[in-house]
């Protein structure tokens, strides 16, 4: 597995999206319990227990070789991205928040970003932008293909509950609140998929 390193390039910040400046983001209605139990503290996402989403990959005859590229979303406390950070300025948390992502020289100005999880119908699949319009077309910033890649997570968890399916994880429903951004791998030439890891709510708080 071959993990890149991010580069030294920094870009300038995109023009905030519409999208971002209307989108507001449901308090987790499974936290409140857990505070009546606890000290009634609101716990951070680095007071949970978190572990890897399950996730449908491509069958092995599509997939790439074991060499494929894989990029990590590490935050300055040594831990994964929750999603709702990387939707607003806490996304400036991420290690090399404004630097070009490192993304290898044959992605396109367009990324395919294909999710797919058990239980739901069929796979989500967008095509994100991965580079900048300028003359060298750099890759956006960490920081930018974080908040795509969670923008789209919220879009696909919203598409399966208005289609009567919601997203599940050991009997309860998959919230953005709940995940961390852990990766963006390659799974094959033309698509890559996310890896996220959700909260355990099975598990006291560290506290």
């Amino acid at each position: 597995m071959t993990h890149f390193r991010p580069n030294t390039h920094t870009v300038a910040e995109e023009p905030q999206d519409p999208f971002d400046q209307a989108m507001s983001l449901p308090q987790n209605p499974i936290v409140q319990p857990m505070l009546e139990v606890n000290t009634g503290v609101v716990p951070t996402h680095t007071q949970l227990s978190y572990e890897i989403l399950p996730a449908i990959d491509y069958p092995p005859s599509q997939n790439s070789t074991a060499d494929s590229p894989e990029i990590r979303f590490v935050t300055h406390d040594g831990g994964e991205l929750p999603l709702p950070w990387a939707l607003d300025s806490r996304g400036d948390q991420l290690v090399d928040a404004r630097i070009s992502a490192p993304l290898p020289e044959d992605v396109a100005a367009k990324l395919n970003l294909r999710l797919h999880y058990p239980g739901c119908s069929e796979a989500y699949t967008r095509q994100i932008m991965s580079r900048r319009s300028t003359a060298a077309g750099e890759p956006i910033s960490m920081k930018e293909l974080a908040k795509k890649i969670a923008r789209e997570m919220g879009a696909y968890i919203t598409r399966e509950r208005n289609r009567g399916c919601p997203m599940m994880f050991k009997g309860r429903p998959v919230e953005l609140d709940d995940l961390l951004l852990w990766r963006l791998r390659r799974v094959s030439s033309g698509s890559w998929t996310a890896d996220f890891k959700i909260a355990r709510f099975d598990f006291p708080l560290t506290m």
